[in-house]
């Protein structure tokens, strides 16, 4: 390829950038924030994204985004496939659900849509591994079954009174049979 066609197709076929546009003069910075980590995220730069919603948590701690920005961290850990990592930013989303629930700082509206989507994403993950790593040929995932202990654990720790609790006991009873194994 000649050197001047070769330097047209670089300046045409960029790689994409895991940075959107600069931000306004003047604007909120966490509103900024939001948008190069939704941006990020979209790009499939997931851990970009999950370092920018952490910076968002730094900056304001006392946010009643707070849980938003920790679900976003579980979606993108859990797009990146690390399952170490999605039940570490589980435990974080937890530890925060309940601070929501100890303190009166949050709005109750606040503090039930985060509990919500903690029992929605955890019910998720754990029904979901329970099939994928104790059915059929589980060789390749008795590796991973701590984790999913954990995350049973998890479940049954924040509702005890769940209708799905039942099965989650069921699944971590199955879970200590075939480690017994």
């Amino acid at each position: 390829m000649r050197p001047a066609v070769l330097l047209l197709a670089l300046a045409v076929c960029k790689p994409p950038s895991a940075a959107p546009p600069p931000p306004e003069a003047g604007r909120d910075p966490i509103a900024a924030l939001a948008e190069t980590a939704a941006h990020q995220a979209r790009k499939g730069f997931f851990r970009e994204s999950s370092r920018t919603y952490r910076q968002m948590a730094d900056l304001r701690p006392s946010s009643p985004a707070r849980c938003r920005w920790q679900l976003a961290v579980v979606r993108n850990t859990l797009a990146m496939g690390e399952k170490r990592q999605v039940v570490e930013e589980i435990q974080r989303l937890a530890a925060l659900d309940r601070l929501f629930r100890v303190t009166a700082v949050m709005p109750a509206d606040v503090t039930r849509e985060c509990h919500l989507d903690l029992h929605d994403t955890l019910a998720e993950l754990v029904f979901v591994w329970n099939r994928e790593m104790t059915t059929g040929c589980t060789a390749y995932a008795h590796h991973n079954w701590p984790l999913l202990e954990t995350l049973l654990h998890e479940f049954l720790a924040d509702f005890p009174g769940d209708a799905w609790a039942p099965e989650a006991r069921g699944a971590l009873q199955k879970l200590h049979e075939l480690e017994s194994r």
